[in-house]
């Protein structure tokens, strides 16, 4: 059981297979694989959840299976992007923090206050336009952040607005333990 106000990273990866003698394992056209689905509890740094399903399968058909409690902080990359599953995040008391994709048309509403972290080059808040409803505006977080180590800019999308800036784009960075466990 998810135990809520702790901090997850959702994630997966491919292993590829013989296609002639895993032909069940959809993937490609000429491979086969199966993909390994987790959500990595960062307190211990142990799989909470893990789900084995063909290599086709979209990361984000498992994330909307996932029962998250209240206060629960799921971290993931834009494999699990959905504007609907973020709103259900929103509505049911979870926070996330994840990259915003490229080509997403977003309208800022306001700036938030200016970081003491130099790194910090924007925080705003955001809706997108497309998503928006009348009676039920979808309020997010943009971060820009400036990434010294890979000499690159960031852009966070968030739904917790009481974290500074320079916090949400360190819990993002905590997501690379997902890759080493991948890796091991």
């Amino acid at each position: 059981m998810l135990v809520s106000g702790k901090l997850y990273s959702l994630g997966s990866t491919v292993i590829d297979l013989c296609a002639k003698v895993f032909d069940w394992a959809k993937y490609r056209t000429t491979k086969r694989a199966v993909k390994i689905h987790f959500l990595l509890d960062h307190d211990r740094l142990s799989p909470e959840y893990a789900a084995i399903t063909e290599g086709k399968v979209a990361e984000i058909k498992v994330a909307r299976k996932l029962q998250l409690p209240v206060g629960a902080m799921p971290v993931f990359d834009r494999g699990c992007y959905d504007y609907d599953w973020l709103a259900h995040l929103s509505a049911t008391g979870s926070h996330f923090v994840t990259r915003l994709k490229q080509n997403v048309s977003w309208v800022k509403l306001k700036n938030r206050p200016a970081s003491t972290d130099p790194n910090i080059r924007a925080d705003e808040v955001v809706v997108f336009p497309q998503q928006a409803t009348k009676d039920n505006q979808r309020f997010f977080r943009r971060i820009v952040c400036w990434d010294t180590d890979h000499q690159r800019e960031f852009v966070f999308l968030a739904n917790h607005f009481d974290l500074d800036a320079a916090t949400v784009a360190a819990v993002y960075r905590q997501r690379s333990q997902i890759e080493l466990l991948f890796k091991a």
